[in-house]
């Protein structure tokens, strides 16, 4: 079965900013219980699977690409694949399995990016301060873009924080 919108948190829980994806989806699933949301690793297969289960997907996770941190980034459609999607702390998974949903036309119709550079990766450590500072502002972007998205025809409609 499709699901008209699925949110993606990819990381590691355990592994400071890594820890951002799986953060973000924790606190949107209080705010949008019935918009199905799943944390993962970003392994490629895994994506792929979740990738045909959507028409429209939405990942977060933290990336690396020496903007400064805390840095909030949105990539959709073209932008996700290839040299400019190089920022992701899990880029091998994730742009092979875009790459791979292409290959075999499970992209899902709607695909978005939503990262936060990162300073620490560090196992075991908390979130730095500055993606800490930066997740309400991505919060509440994704809040927008769900309600966006499905113009709460799917029981999404809920009050956006500001």
């Amino acid at each position: 079965m499709t699901t008209p919108l699925q949110i993606i948190g990819i990381g590691n829980p355990m592994r400071g900013d890594d820890a951002l994806g799986w953060q973000v989806v924790e606190q949107l699933r209080e705010m949008f219980p019935e918009v199905p949301m799943l944390t993962c690793d970003g392994e490629a297969t895994r994506l792929l699977q979740y990738f045909e289960q959507s028409n429209e997907v939405i990942l977060i996770d933290c990336v690396h690409s020496g903007a400064p941190a805390g840095k909030m980034f949105r990539l959709e459609g073209e932008q996700i694949r290839g040299e400019s999607f190089r920022t992701s702390t899990h880029t091998f998974g994730l742009e092979q399995a875009i790459e791979l949903a292409i290959s075999l036309k499970k992209l899902p119709r709607t695909l978005l990016f939503f990262g936060v550079e990162g300073a620490q990766f560090d196992w075991g450590a908390p979130l730095s301060e500055a993606v800490s500072r930066t997740m309400e502002t991505l919060i509440s972007e994704l809040a927008k873009e769900i309600l966006r998205n499905d113009g709460g025809i799917h029981g999404y409609a809920r009050t956006v924080p500001n």
